[in-house]
């Protein structure tokens, strides 16, 4: 089994987080169990920490070991683009008495209707 744990800081992107764990999948065994995580760290800002613990290799005894490889991973590139979504007018009575309804759980409320 591959446990993987991606750290970064709030600047780690979910595509950054896919990369590294495309690039783990791909260099692990076909059969592997794989369990990966992320992590936002505050602490950490432009670069990210991967750890990997592997387990299962005394069926490799006897076997050549791996050659090791190289990636390269370019930065992302991020697109603001602005939402067409407008905000919910605090105003509104209706968006008020749903708010209310939000202290009794969603299958209490459709029973009650």
């Amino acid at each position: 089994g591959i446990l993987v744990n991606i750290t970064g800081g709030p600047d780690l992107t979910l595509h950054e987080v896919n990369e590294a764990s495309t690039i783990i999948r791909e260099a692990a065994d076909d059969e592997a169990n794989i369990i990966f995580g992320a992590v936002i760290d505050e602490r950490m800002t432009n670069h990210m920490k991967i750890t990997v613990i592997a387990t299962g290799f005394d069926r490799m005894i006897g076997s050549q070991p791996m050659p090791t490889r190289s990636y390269s991973i370019p930065s992302a590139t991020v697109i603001n683009q602005p939402s067409n979504t407008k905000p919910l007018d605090p105003r509104n009575g209706r968006d008020e008495a749903r708010r209310e309804d939000l202290d009794i759980p969603t299958f209490m409320r459709k029973k009650a209707d």
